[in-house]
């Protein structure tokens, strides 16, 4: 302590003054450390606390976040796969579809068609037999009228019917 007083004194300032600041600043200090610090601390402790509280939550929050993100994603995802699938087993029957009707229009064209060669074949061998009939009608007709020129009556109906046969009328 003498050693203290010696350096104060060559400060040129009273010695006891100096100790009285230098206890003062400690009551001060010791003041100030229940009045102000302390509180400050204690504040800052649960500002602290809550700032963590509230970080902690927020991660929780954001961790589900992202887990319903990451849900919702894999939902979407999975809906465009089901919409692609559909849509491909859609493209699939209405190709079937297609092959089916188309088929079945072969098939009734193939009907139509052979209705309607049997039904030119009718109609070509009905044409047919009558001009074979007008034909047969005319040639008796022709072979009448140069034999009444040629022959007379009695004769002339026996020929015709010999030439005639079958297709006396």
């Amino acid at each position: 302590m003498d050693g203290v007083i010696g350096t104060l004194s060559l400060l040129n300032s009273e010695p006891l003054m100096i100790l009285v600041q230098v206890l003062l600043f400690y009551v001060f200090h010791l003041l100030m450390c229940q009045i102000f610090y302390k509180p400050l601390a204690k504040v800052r402790a649960e500002r602290a606390a809550v700032t963590s509280d509230k970080v902690a939550k927020a991660k929780a929050v954001n961790e589900r976040t992202l887990k319903i993100k990451s849900e919702y994603e894999e939902a979407v995802s999975n809906a465009r796969r089901a919409a692609v699938q559909k849509l491909q087993e859609a493209q699939r029957q209405a190709e079937s579809m297609r092959q089916e009707r188309l088929e079945s229009a072969k098939k009734e064209a193939a009907q139509i068609l052979q209705q309607a060669k049997a039904n030119v074949a009718a109609e070509r061998e009905k044409a047919k037999n009558e001009l074979d009939a007008a034909v047969s009608r005319l040639a008796l007709e022709m072979a009448q009228r140069v034999l009444s020129g040629v022959m007379g009556g009695e004769e002339r109906d026996r020929a015709v019917k010999k030439l005639a046969g079958d297709n006396v009328l």
